[in-house]
């Protein structure tokens, strides 16, 4: 590939990275903009899933909008710790979202706290961007006075360092949210099968749930389904 054609493809990249973060941008400000106008509900369990997922959304794209940053710069900084951050804290919020609904619909137990919420969904995420400081700098991924940053090995070229913390840090963690949502979507879906198989049978059995309250569920020659 001549020089010319790489120029073209790295301006074509960066238009391509400049759109989708926009739009990006504008879808997930919907998600949270409301809490602001409705401030009531701004701490109802959906309210908070919604409005922690769309400021990561919102931010992780932010970091792409100011395109390819000189190397050492301030912009080049926020865009390595957005880009790493808001990625993990958003699929942290996902997890999260599955399994309350995993709790809830399943295990008749009551929703988590969002205190318990903020802290594993931010808490968390903070530190697996903090650890790689310890070893690595941001950079440029190709070393260049312009491009792309990201945390990057301090010795110029050697990417075993930043490998390591590329899977200890992003992922190994994004496995196990992964691993989290789905089990937590299968568990849904056969205990959802299960009760429209036993419903079409007209049988049901009375269960408290944690809330002491009681509703009737699907029962099975009468015997109780176990969630």
């Amino acid at each position: 590939m001549s020089d010319t054609d790489q120029g073209r493809y790295a301006d074509s990249t960066a238009t391509l990275y400049l759109v989708t973060s926009c739009i990006g941008m504008v879808g997930s400000a919907s998600l949270f903009i409301p809490s602001v106008f409705f401030p009531k509900h701004r701490y109802q369990q959906y309210f908070v899933f919604t409005t922690n997922i769309g400021i990561c959304c919102f931010m992780f794209a932010a970091a792409y909008v100011i395109g390819e940053p000189r190397n050492d710069s301030s912009d080049c900084n926020f865009q390595a710790i957005s880009s790493k951050l808001f990625s993990l804290a958003g699929f942290a919020w996902e997890a999260a979202i599955c399994y309350s609904i995993y709790l809830i619909s399943t295990k008749m137990r009551r929703k988590p706290k969002p205190i318990v919420l903020h802290t594993l969904c931010w808490l968390i995420p903070v530190l697996l961007t903090a650890l790689p400081f310890s070893t690595e700098k941001i950079g440029t991924y190709n070393y260049s006075e312009r491009g792309y940053c990201g945390f990057i090995s301090r010795t110029h070229g050697s990417g075993a360092v930043s490998n390591f913390w590329r899977i200890a840090t992003f992922g190994f963690p994004l496995f196990i949210v992964f691993s989290i949502s789905v089990y937590s979507l299968a568990s849904i879906g056969i205990v959802a099968f299960k009760a429209n198989r036993l419903s079409q049978r007209g049988l049901k059995v009375a269960v408290t749930t944690a809330r002491g309250k009681v509703v009737s569920l699907p029962c099975h020659s009468g015997r109780e389904l176990v969630l």
